[in-house]
């Protein structure tokens, strides 16, 4: 359908995709729960420079569980985390030369315990009573 301009286009287009929304997001679910990797890596790849093949990859060489702990169950979102230094890359968005593994929920949470200085602070609290 031929537009005038950009405008009416993207009216149109708004417009049906209102009218459509449910048949869209049940589309994209079903492609989603085909295959759930094409967006989580394009977020893995954004977020810290690596790819699904990478992810794969480090899982692999930690034998296939946590880098800490070994455990073969990651918890949290149902995908191991993707552990960076922080003090590389502060912000959300990584350079992806500085992640360091993978971790279960639990490790991770503690892992950032310990980086922020909070475990030593705990410490010193307990010093006080013993």
């Amino acid at each position: 359908m031929p537009y005038k301009n950009r405008e009416d286009q993207r009216a149109w287009q708004s417009k049906w995709r209102k009218k459509n929304a449910k048949r869209l997001q049940q589309k994209e679910r079903d492609a989603y729960a085909e295959n759930p990797r094409p967006s989580q890596s394009a977020t893995m790849k954004y977020k810290y420079g690596i790819t699904y093949d990478d992810y794969d990859l480090l899982l692999e060489k930690q034998n296939g569980g946590c880098g800490i702990c070994g455990s073969k169950t990651p918890g949290g979102r149902g995908r191991f985390h993707i552990d960076h230094d922080h003090t590389c890359c502060p912000t959300e968005k990584t350079c992806g030369k500085c992640v360091r593994g993978l971790l279960c929920y639990t490790c991770n949470v503690k892992l950032y315990v310990i980086e922020n200085g909070w475990a030593k602070k705990a410490i010193e609290y307990l010093e006080k009573w013993l």
